[in-house]
Parts: C-alpha cells; sequence; structure tokens
C-alpha cells in the first residue's frame, strides 16, 4: 500500500498496526491522525482507487476531526477516555504522562536525578510489641540544571533512643549508634559526594542537608547513598484500629526511575507489602489505609506490581543501577543481619511522579493469647 500511495514508511507502518489491532480501543489508539488520514484520503484520490470508497472516507475523518475538536485536551484526552478499556493504551498513555511530569517538575525546580533506589530491612524489636527497620536510599546522577538551584538531598530527625513518648519512634546509624551529625547517615563509600561537601541547614532534631552549588553541576552528576536504623517503626501486632503498618515516601528531587524494595525478616511474620500512590491529603495522618471510593480519591495510576525476590539479596540486584546492590550488601554487614533470614519483595516505576506519596503497607501479624 505504501509504495502504491507513494505514502512515507512511518504513515504506512501506522496504518498497518490500526487495521490489525484486536479491539475498537486499540485502533483508536493506532490510527492516524486526522492530518495523517488526509494525506491518505489525497494520495487515494490520485490513484485508481473506487471514488466512492474514498468519499466516505473523507467524510469518517472530518468525523474523527470533529471528535478530537470537542475534547478540550485533543488526542490526549481521547486515550485518556479510552485507556480503562486497553491495558496497553493505558500503560502507554500514563508512561507519556508521566514523563511529560518529570521534564516540566525538572524544569522548574532546576535539578533532577536518574534514578531513586531504597531497601526497606524489617526486623524484630527489642520491644516485643514492636517492629524495628534499617533503611538504605540510594539517589544515582543527581544533577543541576540551573547554577543557583538549591537541591534538598535529605533530611534528617535526630531524635534520640527512647522508649518514651507517644510512638518512641528514634532514629540511629545502621550500627545502632546515636546519630551525632547529620552525616552520619551518609554512606561515603557508596556515594560520590563526602559529608564536608553538604550544607547542614536546620537545627535541632529535624535538619536538611543540601549540596553546595559546587556540586552536582550539569556535567558532574553525583550519586548520593544514605541509610538509618529505626527503633519502633513499626507495631508488630494488627490492632482493631489498623491491621497494617505503613511507611511513607516523597520524591523531592525528580527522577526517571523509582525502586522500592522490602525485606522481612522471618520473625516479624508481616505480609507481603501492598504500595499504593496517593496525592498528599489534608488533616492528620491516621495510619489506616483507605477503602472503596474514598481510596480512589486523590490516588495515582501508576502501573507498579510487586515482584517476589525470594530468600536473601541474590536477586535483589537492579539492572541499570549496578552500585544498589554493593551498597545494600554493606548495609546488611553494617547492621550485622543475615541476608538469608529475609524475603524480598520490590516494585520498579518508571517516571514517579514527584512529590506525590508512595505509601508501603504491611500486613501485621494477628496478635497470639497468652496461655
Amino acid at each position: 500500500m505504501g509504495r502504491r500511495l507513494t505514502l512515507d514508511k512511518s504513515l504506512a507502518s501506522r496504518l498497518v498496526r490500526a487495521v490489525s489491532a484486536g479491539s475498537e480501543p486499540e485502533f483508536l489508539h493506532y490510527v492516524p491522525s486526522p492530518a495523517g488520514l488526509q494525506i491518505l484520503i489525497e494520495a487515494a484520490r490520485s490513484g485508481e482507487m473506487d471514488p466512492a470508497i474514498v468519499d466516505r472516507l473523507d467524510s469518517d475523518v472530518d468525523r474523527f476531526r470533529d471528535l478530537l475538536n470537542s475534547l478540550s485536551g485533543g488526542r490526549a484526552d481521547l486515550e485518556a477516555l479510552i485507556s480503562d478499556e486497553a491495558s496497553q493504551v493505558r500503560q502507554r498513555a500514563m508512561r507519556s504522562a508521566s514523563q511529560s511530569i518529570f521534564r516540566g517538575t525538572s524544569a522548574l525546580l532546576g535539578y533532577e536525578s536518574a534514578s531513586l533506589s531504597s531497601a526497606l530491612l524489617v526486623v524484630p524489636s527489642a520491644h516485643p510489641d514492636y517492629l524495628d527497620a534499617v533503611e538504605v536510599q540510594q539517589r544515582v546522577a543527581i544533577r543541576r540544571l540551573r547554577p543557583t538551584a538549591a537541591i534538598g538531598v535529605l533530611r534528617v530527625a535526630m531524635t534520640a533512643p527512647s522508649w518514651d513518648g507517644e510512638d518512641g519512634l528514634s532514629f540511629l546509624t545502621v550500627e545502632g549508634n546515636p546519630i551525632r551529625r547529620p552525616e552520619d547517615v551518609i554512606l561515603a563509600d557508596h556515594s560520590d559526594a563526602t559529608p564536608s561537601e553538604f550544607e547542614v541547614v536546620g537545627d535541632g532534631e529535624d535538619v536538611t542537608l543540601i549540596l553546595a552549588e559546587e556540586q552536582a553541576a550539569l556535567r558532574d552528576p553525583i550519586t548520593v547513598t544514605s541509610a538509618l536504623r529505626m527503633q519502633r517503626a513499626f507495631h508488630r501486632y494488627r490492632t482493631d484500629e489498623a491491621a497494617e503498618g505503613v511507611r511513607t515516601y516523597r520524591i523531592q528531587i525528580p527522577c526517571k526511575r523509582m525502586v522500592r524494595t522490602v525485606f522481612i525478616h522471618d520473625d516479624c511474620h508481616c505480609g507481603p507489602p501492598v504500595f499504593t500512590f496517593e496525592l498528599p491529603r489534608p488533616g492528620r495522618d491516621t495510619g489506616v489505609r483507605e477503602e472503596g471510593l474514598l481510596a480512589r480519591v486523590g490516588s495515582i495510576d501508576l502501573d507498579a506490581p510487586v515482584a517476589a525476590l525470594g530468600r536473601g539479596i541474590r536477586n535483589a540486584g537492579i539492572r541499570g543501577i549496578p552500585r544498589f546492590l554493593d551498597a545494600l550488601r554493606d548495609v546488611f554487614r553494617r547492621a550485622d543481619l543475615p541476608p538469608g533470614q529475609f524475603h524480598g519483595y520490590s516494585i520498579d516505576v518508571p517516571y514517579p511522579v514527584a512529590f506525590v506519596h508512595t505509601r508501603c503497607w504491611l500486613p501485621l501479624e494477628e496478635p497470639t493469647l497468652p496461655n
């Protein structure tokens, strides 16, 4: 058809995919734009095509054009309307939207990164009613887009270890020592920037590490890896109010890829994690997952199935992010945790939306009754 009507290969290929589609939503996704179809019509009129068929095609293309003009977002709105009926269409539409958000957010903020990887190691606590956790995060290829952009890399809450307080959550180094300086959470062996190259803003228990202007230049992106231990990170047993523990993340630096991994110790008896993506909700966070219609309010449609990694960390390597597995092994060693006593799960999200909450829900153990 392309040779007979002298169509370019791109237009001919799109037409072939459209007529070969298995459903009407897929056909609407692949069919060329009205401008492209108009090229087909003009080529058909100059060839030996039946005029009646060409006239009918011309009329249908006009109706297609009117449909797109009736939608405020044009073709993008049409893709969104049909996305629920075709998974491939939805995935392509969501990926395209996420890429656009990434480019826009990076330009507005003046910085970006290639990826964000994290691992949450859930372990038994010294307190019988709680679980502790060790967490490692690696931000790869942080790059400044504007010379004066300030890049807040890490927030550190230096809470003294204590069983006092409402929840008793406290933060330590990976080895279990008090955090004397915010730089204590940076893993220098797995980072490109030394702790002295960070500006520390804030005082008391809540400080932010900011890269100085000399770092993360256009031509010299850097990787920063951090890790800490959390005492009493989760309740051990489910209650009438909450059947799950939750850890909430928010991406501060726009990135092209986010990998979240959870490793659960055999003695913790948690179920496989569930991940949700949602806009920050007003008011106090109850730490309870919403259900039904309310759960859909503010939820973000990201295709992120949970993959089971099996026992240990042999399957925890991330293609394209080779330094993360080395950092993870180091954290297991420094925390004195045998990897063989853990089973892992992970999600891999391309172009995650910045400032959206990623929530990791851990189904908790049923309480045991006393003898």
